[in-house]
């Protein structure tokens, strides 16, 4: 894929964290990551995986490498990250340079008007074992755009339906890159993958939970629910989604982890793939927008059924013994007296 655009006076190439070539033909000083303007490309089509970008004007050549984002909007501009946010002006993340990161010789080629700009994209490989999960609507006829790309870099392609293998055949590869595509259902990574999971096609709170790697029953609470009211609510067999304001992250993993027993799960703001969070760790993110966070199920042996816990409470707050509430707790779950004992003893203490 190649990108031509102009030079212009006014670019600066001063931005720490991105990196754009601008489709309009004239901008301001204050474009400080604009790097071309005027620009055009062919063929005007979405990316996936890993790719380098090689930038030249003049006698002068700079290349560094991102990811490529499936669904970039061709309409608009032409943004680099080298944040992991997809915006749909975003061509790719994960960059390992930024317009401030240019040669100077390169900008002042850069501020000719006259200058003729190319920005050639090429794929590479790339060993990093990825699962890209990808909901289609069974409405469609033919593959999104975006599902084109990531088919088309995808080493495997595994279809969960009928009307998925009609749009897309599966194959079976030797590489990293799994694309799985589902029309009937949230689409699902493998069992066992451990691995980077991207999703397409689906909003935050629905990403996390395909991407989850637990099993059980899905819920959704409300998002005007009360936090503490929801996780109290969901039987601690059941994944749980809840979206929160990105400040009450760490609030709302450390309720998690007292009231069922486990914080970990997957964590996605919009436009941004799922991450794992572990023992009540937050996550570094790109913005102050709010979180969806999909809680694991919990097993018998690792989580607390919320009704238990509200039981126990009660208890407690009635003047029973802890002794006594212990007891009930280990009659309640199965669990031996002493760790019953331990738990309501940490909860008194929270």
């Amino acid at each position: 894929m190649r990108f031509v655009g102009r030079g212009h006076p006014a670019i600066r190439a001063t931005h720490a964290k991105t990196l754009e070539l601008s489709p309009d033909p004239d901008i301001t000083a204050r474009a400080t990551c604009v790097i071309a303007v005027g620009t055009d490309a062919e063929p005007l089509a979405p990316m996936a995986g890993r790719v380098r970008i090689r930038i030249s004007a003049g006698d002068a050549r700079f290349s560094l490498d991102a990811d490529a984002n499936s669904s970039w909007d061709p309409a608009g501009p032409v943004v680099i990250r080298r944040s992991p946010l997809r915006r749909p002006g975003t061509f790719a993340t994960g960059a390992t340079a930024s317009s401030a990161d240019l040669p100077r010789e390169l900008v002042r080629a850069l501020q000719d008007p006259d200058a003729l700009v190319t920005v050639d994209v090429v794929a590479i490989a790339d060993d990093r074992p990825t699962v890209v999960l990808a909901y289609v609507d069974p409405a469609v006829a033919s593959l999104p755009s975006p599902l084109m790309a990531e088919r088309e870099r995808a080493d495997t392609v595994i279809a969960q339906d009928a009307a998925a293998r009609a749009l897309a055949e599966p194959r079976a590869g030797d590489g990293p890159r799994r694309l799985v595509i589902a029309t009937a259902d949230l689409p699902r990574p493998p069992l066992g993958w451990t691995s980077a999971v991207e999703v397409v096609g689906l909003p935050a709170r629905l990403a996390v939970a395909a991407a989850s790697p637990s099993r059980g029953p899905l819920v959704l609470a409300d998002p005007a629910a009360e936090i503490r009211t929801a996780l109290r609510d969901t039987p601690a067999a059941a994944r749980l989604v809840l979206v929160v304001p990105a400040a009450g992250l760490a609030d709302a993993l450390d309720q998690a982890r007292l009231i069922r027993g486990n914080a970990a799960g997957m964590v996605a703001q919009e436009y941004v793939h799922p991450v794992r969070t572990e023992g009540g760790a937050v996550p570094e993110l790109p913005s102050s927008a709010d979180v969806a966070v999909c809680f694991d199920a919990g097993g018998p042996d690792d989580a607390l059924d919320p009704a238990v816990r509200a039981a126990v409470d009660a208890l407690v707050a009635d003047g029973v013994a802890t002794r006594t509430a212990a007891k009930a707790l280990a009659a309640l779950t199965g669990w031996d007296r002493r760790r019953a004992y331990d738990a309501v003893v940490a909860w008194l203490r929270d």
